[in-house]
């Protein structure tokens, strides 16, 4: 059983990251629109928009995980998550077996009704 903070640290950090991304961009297009200057803040590749795009993402994300009702929900999910039954290895390969047999199968009959049809069409058999 895995540890339910290590999880929500994981969710939380995932959440900073992809949100930091998201409001880089919108911020960067805010710049952008209004021809204010995305200068640099830390080097050469934080600048302005990245900076403020962490940091509304970081103070986003602590809030929605400690005071809404997420972190909640988050941890709800990962007991549910826990009582799964998953299935074995042996399992999983004889599933994936089955499917690429079931698919190629599929794709022979979809290329034998393709060739009939094109063969078909192709000599004008079909009258219009």
């Amino acid at each position: 059983m895995r540890s339910k903070t290590r999880t929500l640290i994981v969710v939380g950090v995932l959440s900073v990251v992809m949100g930091s991304w998201l409001f880089d961009q919108i911020f960067t297009s805010i710049f952008t629109y209004f021809r204010v200057p995305n200068q640099s803040v830390v080097g050469d590749s934080i600048t302005l928009a990245t900076f403020l795009g962490f940091l509304v993402a970081a103070v986003l994300s602590f809030i929605l995980l400690r005071v809404g009702g997420s972190g909640r929900f988050t941890g709800e999910v990962i007991d549910e998550v826990d009582k799964v039954a998953w299935p074995t290895a042996a399992e999983t390969r004889w599933g994936t077996v089955v499917t690429i047999v079931f698919n190629c199968i599929v794709a022979g009959i979809l290329f034998f009704f393709d060739a009939v049809f094109g063969y078909l069409t192709n000599n004008n058999y079909f009258l219009y």
